[in-house]
């Protein structure tokens, strides 16, 4: 087994600070005007989905609307319903021949 005989640095530089910005007053500023007008025009372009209630563009939605769990199973439920009483429909018909001459 290797061992390192050496002992560790005790100068090793610490990390660089995060520089803040700061506005005129001494405040951090905000995003600029231009930024938050964008990220709100963005956001305005949005649309939820039913199923999970996530916003997405409308070209992306009708992809995510394929593939939504939610979505899915309140369809394959609503299907599952209707299939159960359009059985109890059909048995309670008496059939569907031509009634006649």
């Amino acid at each position: 087994q290797k061992v390192c005989l050496q002992r560790p640095r005790d100068d090793v530089a610490p990390l660089p600070q995060r520089r803040h910005s700061i506005g005129g007053d001494g405040t951090p500023s905000g995003p600029p005007p231009v930024a938050a007008r964008a990220f709100s025009d963005f956001c305005s372009q949005l649309e939820r989905c039913p199923g999970c209630s996530r916003q997405f563009r409308s070209d992306v939605l009708l992809n995510h609307k394929k593939q939504c769990e939610p979505l899915l199973k309140a369809k394959r439920e609503s299907l599952a319903r209707a299939s159960a009483g359009g059985v109890q429909r059909t048995s309670l018909g008496g059939g569907g021949g031509s009634s006649g001459s």
